[in-house]
């Protein structure tokens, strides 16, 4: 229920990979207390396997940094790193099951990294691009009031970028715990009576420094200096999601604190002061809305009332302690109490976060997609030049501030716009995606449209396979097809068909193909990974395909495998002699049979490694049993 989660919860690659952090941690501890336990290798195996399945890169590289650091910890605060054996032991059986978790998800991690290395970001993200989301430090405040600066979910949200970006609030009362368990820490320290749990304070507590402070990215200088130069750090954009590792150890922090939840005469001392503090600014905050006239923004007024009113809640919980545990007997229902209110706290906190919509909005007509289909039911495709579609969707669709989920024509202008990659609920192919890793080629392709001129553009976008351009600024020099919804559709006429006849020349970026009139092509046969063409050429030429050109497709011409070349920057082209030719195009990634083996192999080797330590520790129990009796 953290906002961490709960504002992300539409980012389902990153919702689906954060639960693994406990459970990867938790497998870390197995290793260290199991030291040669195959089970625990094979469970550490496991773990890592399913935090790379979940599909977000960032997140499990974040998680899997954590629990490298964790192992460090251990074996520096638990003596172990006097005995050199010991700690190579360690080492190794712990790096054994981080590669076997690889090879066990080797299956989407083979052609993931393939196409990393033909993606757009294959030489890492631009400087722009990597600091685009670092934490506000403004932002601070909402641990306390999370909505201090409004919310999307309400249209009030009036800080910096996206709201979800920066939202980190774990509950008011599990910060005051987090809090006392690094003050029980410091005090027992001074005693030299640190209790186990409270050896790993330090390390969540410094993993808590940590990750704030990278989180801050440019809007901290010494963070922006370090980013600059370690290159792994450089990775990832948006430095802020370094605040899941923060969120979770507060949160570990706060059960810490939990657990140590004691009164004292000092302690409720304190606690009735914090009644005042809280009341104090509860009634302050309603004073300023009455004296001001509400000149404050109400987001401000109810941000601070909020705090007071969850502030004096918490000291009258820490108030009740005293007489819980004169009375053992109603522990559990003042445990139930706080658990309760830190529930009702997150759960009014992030209420709206997650907005839905019926399901018939995905199988309403789109008005656009209805008026371009007859230009685009031969192959050809629509596309949004990237400044048209960047501004269509900020400018008049997604707002950072508003989730506008009250407004349902709002949502239908949506549908109904096309945009990447909703056409593919209409089954209308389009040259644009929104995808985050893109094939190199492709991407470059569209960026450069920007860079044209209007007569440029239009013949890239015929070469392109392109048959219609949608955009919400007027265009008078192509064929106007109809609006909606502050859409326009314009017709691209003459544009080439997806598969052509063309002559070719090398070039230092592949080959650049022009179209032959005489000579003819047809797609007989397409599939997602297989596509038969009938082709007619009057000399040696070559079948230019309108596809992206990408590792593991294979040509065959009559049978005989031929090559592909790259073309025109981004797609794919086979030679062919003159005369009549079937054309077939495969594809067999290496990357899909290599992975699926390593998989196969993988699991086969865990399930025959769990039996056998299986049977070894029935074996070892019974020889206890036998030596007992």
């Amino acid at each position: 229920l953290s906002g961490y989660l709960i504002a992300r919860f539409g980012f389902l690659s990153i919702t689906s990979a954060v639960p693994w952090m406990p459970w990867l941690l938790w497998a870390v501890e197995g290793v260290l207390r199991n030291k040669q336990s195959l089970r625990s290798i094979l469970f550490l195996s496991f773990t890592v396997a399913m935090l790379l399945l979940a599909g977000h890169a960032q997140t499990s590289a974040y998680v899997l940094t954590l629990s490298g650091a964790y192992l460090v910890f251990a074996i520096l605060s638990r003596g172990i790193a006097a005995d050199r054996v010991q700690v190579v032991t360690l080492v190794a059986w712990a790096g054994a099951g981080v590669v076997g978790g690889i090879c066990l998800a080797s299956i989407q991690l083979l052609p993931t990294l393939e196409l990393l290395q033909t993606s757009q970001r294959v030489n890492g993200v631009t400087t722009e691009r990597l600091f685009a989301y670092s934490f506000w430090p403004w932002r601070f405040v909402t641990l306390l009031s999370p909505n201090f600066f409004g919310t999307p979910a309400s249209g009030t949200y009036h800080g910096y970028g996206n709201y979800w970006e920066d939202a980190a609030y774990v509950g008011l009362l599990t910060l005051v715990l987090a809090v006392r368990a690094v003050g029980n820490w410091i005090s027992q320290r001074r005693l030299s009576a640190s209790d186990a749990p409270l050896r790993l304070v330090p390390f969540y507590a410094g993993a808590v420094f940590v990750a704030t402070f990278l989180a801050l990215g440019r809007n901290f200088a010494p963070s922006q200096w370090l980013y600059e130069r370690v290159p792994a750090l450089a990775m990832f954009q948006a430095p802020t999601r370094w605040m899941l590792v923060a969120v979770f150890g507060m949160a570990v922090l706060g059960s810490f604190g939990a657990d140590l939840w004691r009164t004292s005469p000092t302690r409720q001392k304190w606690s009735r002061r914090i009644l005042v503090v809280g009341a104090a600014i509860l009634i302050g905050s309603l004073l300023a809305n009455r004296v001001t006239g509400g000149v404050i923004p109400s987001n401000y007024i109810i941000g601070t009332a909020r705090l007071g009113f969850v502030t004096v809640i918490a000291a009258a919980l820490g108030l009740a302690l005293r007489r819980v545990e004169w009375r053992t007997s109603w522990r559990p229902a003042w445990e139930t109490a706080t658990l309760i209110l830190l529930a009702l706290d997150l759960v009014v906190a992030h209420w709206g976060l997650i907005p839905t919509i019926a399901a018939a909005y995905y199988h309403q007509t789109s008005v656009v997609a209805d008026l371009i289909r007859p230009y685009t039911e031969n192959g050809s495709r629509y596309v949004y030049l990237p400044e048209d579609e960047y501004r269509v969707k900020f400018s008049h669709f997604f707002s950072l501030r508003d989730f506008q989920t009250g407004d349902q024509a709002h949502w239908g202008d949506v549908r109904n716009s096309l945009l990447p990659n909703l056409g593919m609920i209409d089954g209308i192919p389009s040259a644009s995606n929104d995808d985050p890793l893109l094939v190199g080629g492709h991407d470059s392709l569209l960026t450069s449209l920007d860079s044209l001129s209007p007569e440029d553009q239009i013949k890239a976008l015929q070469r392109m396979n392109v048959a219609v351009l949608l955009s919400d600024t007027p265009r008078t020099d192509l064929d106007f097809l109809g609006e909606s919804g502050g859409i326009r559709a314009y017709r691209v006429s003459a544009s080439w068909p997806r598969v052509v006849v063309t002559d070719c020349v090398e070039s230092p970026d592949g080959l650049q193909c022009d179209r032959i009139d005489s000579g003819s092509a047809t797609i007989t046969l397409s599939t997602p990974s297989q596509i038969t063409i009938a082709a007619n050429t009057p000399h040696d030429a070559y079948l230019l395909l309108l596809d992206t050109y990408y590792p593991g497709w294979h040509a065959t011409v009559d049978g005989k495998e031929n090559p592909i070349y790259l073309a025109n920057t981004a797609f794919r082209a086979v030679p062919v002699p003159e005369g009549n030719h079937q054309i077939l195009m495969n594809y067999q990634p290496i990357s899909v049979a290599v992975g699926t083996s390593l998989t196969g192999i993988s699991l086969t080797l865990c399930g025959v490694g769990w039996f056998v330590s299986g049977k070894r520790r029935i074996g070892v129990a019974n020889e206890k049993e036998a030596a007992v009796s």
